[in-house]
């Protein structure tokens, strides 16, 4: 509950003055480049499929769909997933 109250503070903070969300780690950031997405602020796999990976973020999912898809890397933080791919939806 706490963490929540924070990241709404945050978003708040961002917006009156004109920061990027991005500079705050409690908002998720997708970055996509080529044959690679990179999505820092994620809350883990749902599904996992050559086709399909299914990523948890803060207030959404984030849908990866392509062929070939693979985890090329991840941490607590940080996921970047390769492959081609085809489309993003949140």
């Amino acid at each position: 509950m706490r963490k929540e109250r924070r990241s709404r503070a945050a978003e708040r903070i961002a917006e009156e003055f004109d920061i990027p969300p991005e500079a705050f780690p409690t908002v998720p950031k997708i970055t996509i480049s080529g044959r690679n997405v990179l999505i820092e602020g994620h809350r883990g796999i749902e599904e996992y499929g050559e086709e399909l990976i299914s990523v948890r973020c803060r207030g959404f999912k984030a849908v990866i769909k392509g062929r070939g898809l693979k985890v090329g890397a991840m941490n607590s933080r940080e996921i970047m997933i390769t492959g081609a791919v085809s489309a993003v939806e949140l």
